[in-house]
């Protein structure tokens, strides 16, 4: 059987072709070990699956209590669909599920257990192999007989770590309340030794024939899917039509711009982003683009991003046009950025947040100059790239982000006439704000996580680090230059620091910074909490007036974020339910503007505390004490069990 799985051998193929015992249940030792490890959120369900247990394992095979595990979550996920309210119909039955893994070496055996549950609940499952997430979710949007989408994947979780990612037909994760009804029914198949068995017998009844031919119709589905997700590529580089990809490649023909892609082995070295990117007429040298050669940390932050930053630096000399570089995660839908400046040999990575509000800028400065949405005008004339004092009178515009994103953000939204409005962390929580301020009346052109650097650009639904490189191009070198006077020399001088220097200046640490990770010893959020409170308020009143003197603050107020609900007010009365969700405390300075802010929030991916901190300016020596001094608070309410 042919296929692209990252490890093969007649073990693995045994494994994937022969049925469970119909019998098959966990043993309460294995019951409480994998329930111990195993995380469920809006984001996915995820927990170690290698066989030997190791978070950086490259086994591909998986562990017997962990197979089921599989079997079970894969059973909830079909059961869920054949009910009608998957899908807002009436009548339950077979839907078509687009099925899809990232490039972790356990990724094929765990499809092969999915495809299995699926086919047994009578749903057709179109398997693509291994595929980006945007990838998987352009063609389940694009394709009318897809119902719902499945990735196998950990995201940015190390290597021997695995999961689960629903979607449906819209092109987006499942939304929170669908993500939560979900997780509620899984839970309850893992609680019942009757709802175990029953999965696990479904299953066992597929024969493997049945089970080869799905997983043998990969190369067409695969096909299809770059297809779609070309075409949805296309889309969003000219949303109007107006010629926009023509004019790009003129201008990079004049003005020649290299990236390098480190892709890290991740799902993107299967997709279109090589060819793509040549075809606008950019430079591209694709490495470590073998799925599955993972050579560093997946998370494309910090040490991650080392491989790529010296691969730029030695491209300084020739040519010297190489100037971006970027570096996705493992399912592909998120990635962070290095750059060159001009006529320098060396390279910098730049943090998540920057990426981000270079983002929002780019996105923002079209709207209101090109009126690229359709909707929003131009009032004001401000050369394109460049941040002036235009708004955006046409439409009221909406910049949706999460929790821990910089403040930078909402200075870029207010000097191009928008506004930021934050949700809980999670790309079902920013969505599905998103949704509903349409549902008021704003143009929402940008969607995402600062913290990350993941941006959506609708009409997508989901972080594309391919859709961000292109805006990011498009700014780098304006489809028009000539109208905004920008010469050919102009053009080949503007990088990265330069669009930099234009934005509002803040100093945010990193959320994946060694001192920004706590593992504590209280697992009640809401504890913590009032605990924190109580810790924060002893410091503001010990020492507000050296808060003024250094950051200039005058006053603070408390942000709960639960779900896409921002909840402003200090003490439990402002949370609910597990109240897991993020605090912020958010410093003002006399005019009422923000000046500096400390976060924190459980990771429900990750067993961890993550917190942030940052100020107004470019000291990030002072943003670090602003860190430190959140660490010593959450630390303090840890201890006072």
């Amino acid at each position: 059987m042919q296929h692209n799985s990252l490890a093969h051998d007649e073990q693995l193929e045994a494994l994937v072709n022969s049925p469970f015992e119909a019998d098959a249940d966990w043993s309460p030792a294995d019951h409480a070990d994998v329930l111990e490890h195993l995380i469920l959120s809006a984001s996915g369900w995820r927990t170690v699956f290698a066989a030997d247990r190791l978070e950086d394992s490259r086994t591909p095979f998986v562990d017997r209590p962990r197979l089921l595990l599989a079997c079970y979550a894969a059973d909830t996920f079909a059961q869920y669909l054949s009910a009608p309210r998957s899908t807002g119909g009436s009548d339950p039955g077979s839907r078509t599920v687009a099925l899809a893994t990232d490039a972790r070496p356990t990724g094929y055996l765990l499809a092969a257990v999915t495809a299995r549950c699926l086919l047994a609940a009578g749903h057709t499952v179109e398997y693509l192999g291994v595929a980006p997430t945007p990838q998987l979710l352009a063609y389940s949007a694009a394709n009318a007989a897809v119902h719902a989408c499945l990735c196998i994947t950990a995201s940015h979780n190390p290597l021997g770590h695995n999961g689960f990612k629903f979607g449906m037909a819209d092109g987006g994760v499942l939304g929170v309340e669908q993500a939560a009804a979900l997780a509620k029914q899984l839970r309850g198949t893992l609680a019942s030794p009757e709802l175990r068995r029953a999965a696990v017998a479904r299953a066992a009844g597929i024969e493997a024939q049945t089970l080869t031919r799905v997983l043998a119709a990969e190369p067409r589905h695969f096909a299809a899917s770059c297809a779609a997700y070309r075409e949805q590529a296309e889309r969003l580089l000219d949303p109007a039509a107006a010629g926009v990809g023509d004019r790009l490649r003129r201008v990079l023909a004049r003005s020649p711009l290299g990236v390098v892609g480190e892709l890290n082995g991740s799902a993107r070295g299967r997709s279109i982003d090589g060819e793509f990117l040549r075809e606008l007429g950019l430079t591209v040298e694709l490495l470590n683009a073998e799925p599955g050669a993972v050579v560093h940390q997946i998370v494309p932050e910090g040490p991650g991003l080392e491989d790529c930053r010296r691969a730029l630096a030695e491209r300084a000399a020739a040519p010297d046009h190489f100037l971006l570089g970027y570096v996705p995660d493992n399912d592909g839908d998120r990635g962070n950025l290095v750059y060159r400046p001009v006529n320098r040999g060396e390279a910098f990575a730049l943090g998540a947040q920057e990426v981000f509000a270079l983002t929002c800028f780019a996105i923002l400065s079209a709207l209101t100059i090109e009126g690229t949405a359709g909707t929003a005008t131009r009032s004001g004339s401000v050369p394109s790239g460049t941040a002036g004092a235009s708004t955006l009178s046409a439409a009221r515009v909406a910049v949706v982000v999460n929790g821990p994103t910089s403040h930078r953000v909402d200075a870029i939204a207010a000097r191009l006439g928008a506004e930021a409005h934050r949700a809980e962390v999670g790309e079902a929580n920013v969505l599905a704000l998103a949704d509903r301020l349409r549902g008021e009346g704003y143009l929402v052109p940008l969607i995402g996580e600062g913290s990350n650097g993941g941006a959506i650009i609708p009409p997508q639904r989901v972080r594309d680090p391919l859709a961000m490189l292109v805006t990011l191009i498009k700014l780098l070198r304006p489809t028009e230059p000539e109208s905004h006077g920008l010469s050919d020399e102009t053009l080949s001088r503007r990088d990265i620091p330069t669009l930099l220097e234009q934005l509002p200046s803040w100093s945010t640490t990193s959320t994946y910074d060694p001192d920004a990770l706590l593992r504590l010893q209280t697992t009640d959020h809401a504890l913590l909490k009032q605990r924190y409170e109580d810790a924060f308020l002893e410091y503001w009143e010990r020492d507000r007036s050296r808060l003024a003197g250094v950051y200039g603050i005058a006053s603070f107020e408390e942000h709960n974020y639960e779900g896409m609900l921002d909840r402003v007010g200090f003490g439990p009365s402002y949370r609910g339910g597990a109240q897991d969700g993020g605090l912020k405390i958010l410093f003002r300075d006399g005019d009422g503007e923000p000046a500096a802010a400390l976060w924190m929030r459980g990771s429900k991916t990750e067993p961890v505390m993550r917190i942030m901190a940052e100020c107004r300016g470019s000291d990030a020596a002072q943003a670090r004490k602003l860190l430190q001094l959140q660490r010593r608070l959450v630390l303090q309410a840890d201890r006072q069990g």
